[in-house]
């Protein structure tokens, strides 16, 4: 580590090794390991839930002490918080509407096509001339 490009274009030395610092082994990230989007959309799904409540329970805090101390600092950092808290609320929308097109969860089975306020012009013999037609 003494010919380290990094410390010698920093001009610093590096730090010496003691016996309490412990060896930190990185693991090469497995891009195969069987993670796919899915479960990357349900990961930050929880992620952001679990942000939403620790945020809810941040904010009736700062509310407290918002109105207690009448500080105009606090409710500029209240406004802040109710902030980031709409943008999580934003972000774990995103993240269902991410979901429900990448996954396709209400795309029913085959073609089907509907029809709805369809409109026939002509008489009613014709009518029921072309229904009569379909039905045979």
């Amino acid at each position: 580590m003494e010919n380290d490009p990094i410390y010698e274009r920093l001009d610093l030395s590096p730090i010496p090794k003691t016996k309490t610092m412990k060896t930190i082994e990185l693991i090469p990230f497995d891009k195969t390991s069987g993670e796919t989007l899915e479960d990357d959309l349900d990961e930050a799904r929880t992620n952001i839930r679990n942000l939403i409540t620790q945020g809810d329970d941040a904010l009736a805090e700062l509310i407290a002490l918002s109105t207690q101390s009448q500080d105009p600092k606090s409710y500029r950092e209240l406004s802040n918080l109710i902030k980031v808290m709409l943008d999580a609320n934003k972000n774990l929308v995103d993240n269902a509407r991410a979901r429900k097109e990448i996954v396709h969860d209400d795309k029913p089975a085959g073609d089907t096509h509907n029809t709805t306020n369809n409109l026939f012009v002509g008489t009613t013999s014709d009518a029921i001339k072309k229904l009569k037609d379909k039905n045979v």
